[in-house]
């Protein structure tokens, strides 16, 4: 039997399973836009500076910026060694969805005392509470219908405490004896914690696609440590500390929100393929 005899004979037998075909390119559909957030905290002295003239200078004051005031506002702000520059991790949300970062820790703080009942003796337990330390961030954006522009929601939080060293505040109870004694005396500490909020909020602001907002925040009051001694001395490894001085003082920082927002043409995506019977 030659070759095109079996050929026919194979073909012949075999059914042929269904092909998918896919939809033309014209008939797919778009979906929603995307937007890109870019967001930078950034802290300066709140003397007057190059940075803070390119702002508005009242708190919640808001500033639109070209490509080259940004470049001129970051370059300022690195030149300056008491400046400091947060930038967030990247968000990429759809449009009208809000999206949230966090950064920070929880601590907790023994804060009160609490009556409960053990083995049928009313104790008192310590309270504790937690306080959220850090950094939130919230984008939300909303593109135009040419998708040129985004109107642009945002929301920052910075939650640090006042100082590192908690206030302690000692509170005495009386602990009856088992043997029908005189009360023990006890004393619990308790933590007071002093946690300071810088809040920034702004809603609705028209951005165009690729441009950028900075939006002033409030004045805080922090405390720095310097330490000082002579130039030669206090250089030398472990000798050096007994010719240092440390020192504190106060300096008025100003906190600015910078918010960078572009839209993302997110490419069409085909249907699923259907099933063509030969």
């Amino acid at each position: 039997m030659n070759l095109r005899l079996l050929c026919a004979l194979f073909v012949a037998g075999t059914s042929l399973a269904p092909v998918a075909a896919a939809e033309p390119t014209s008939t797919r559909t778009a979906t929603a836009p995307l937007v890109a957030f870019e967001v930078r905290v950034v802290r300066v002295y709140a003397e007057p500076g190059a940075v803070l003239k390119a702002v508005k200078p009242e708190e919640g004051g808001v500033a639109f910026l070209s490509d080259e005031q940004l470049k001129a506002l970051f370059a300022d702000a690195q030149s300056d060694p008491r400046a400091n520059i947060l930038c967030t991790p990247k968000v990429v949300t759809s449009s009208g969805e809000p999206a949230t970062v966090r950064v920070g820790s929880n601590r907790e703080f023994v804060t009160g005392l609490e009556a409960r009942q053990v083995k049928g003796s009313a104790v008192l337990v310590p309270k504790k509470t937690v306080v959220e330390l850090g950094d939130v961030l919230t984008v939300c954006g909303r593109v135009s219908a040419d998708r040129r522009s985004v109107s642009v929601s945002t929301g920052y939080t910075n939650t640090s405490l006042a100082s590192d060293l908690v206030p302690l505040v000692p509170v005495t109870i009386q602990i009856p004896a088992v043997n029908g004694g005189p009360a023990i005396p006890f004393t619990q500490f308790l933590q007071a914690p002093q946690a300071r909020t810088i809040a920034i909020e702004k809603k609705e602001l028209s951005l165009p696609s690729n441009g950028h907002v900075v939006i002033t925040g409030p004045v805080t009051t922090v405390e720095e440590r310097t330490e000082y001694g002579p130039p030669v001395l206090s250089n030398i490894p472990y000798l050096g500390r007994l010719f240092k001085s440390v020192a504190y003082f106060k300096r008025e920082v100003r906190t600015l929100l910078v918010v960078s927002a572009r839209v993302i043409e997110e490419l069409p995506v085909a249907p699923a393929p259907r099933s063509v019977e030969r």
